[in-house]
């Protein structure tokens, strides 16, 4: 196993099909983006940072078994997948973006402002990872929205916001 920088849309491709290879293993309620959401944030990162500077890729024999992302807010998120979860990537993973965290936290050209700590997200479900993070001195945060969500199996009522 061995890790490189993000290179082209190649990557992000592949980063792709990791996601719909795992989502389709581990289901849609498993902790792995929809690959809008990672096209989504690709496109996101490139106004705030270099894609090949805040992406990393995880390969084995040539196969993309993981990444990693440094985004804008100064957050990481990562996918393995699921044939690979839990065997060490993630410990590399988390070295990787403490280095480049530290590096953006040092760099002058980064506004005062914008300095934090490093974020993580997880899903609620998502116990070992929440572990995995409290591990690594991660502290629980309330976020600032919530989200709803119902049953389409009825129409959906007007409503009346006074």
């Amino acid at each position: 196993m061995h890790s490189r920088s993000f290179e082209s849309k190649t990557d992000l491709q592949r980063m792709c099909k990791l996601l719909v290879d795992a989502r389709h293993i581990a289901g849609d309620r498993a902790s792995y983006w929809h690959v809008g959401d990672l096209v989504w944030l690709y496109f996101l990162l490139t106004f705030h940072a270099d894609p090949c500077t805040n992406i990393r890729l995880w390969e084995e024999d040539e196969k993309l078994i993981g990444y990693a992302v440094i985004e804008g807010d100064f957050s990481i998120d990562w996918q393995v997948h699921p044939a690979y979860t839990w065997r060490g990537i993630e410990n590399e993973m988390m070295t990787w973006a403490e280095s480049r965290w530290r590096g953006a936290m040092n760099d002058p050209a980064i506004p005062s402002g914008r300095r934090r700590n490093l974020l993580a997200r997880t899903m609620e479900n998502d116990t070992l990872r929440q572990t995995f993070l409290a591990q690594h001195g991660f502290v629980l945060e309330t976020h600032a929205s919530i989200h709803f969500q119902r049953s389409l199996a009825e129409p959906i009522s007007e409503s009346v916001v006074s």
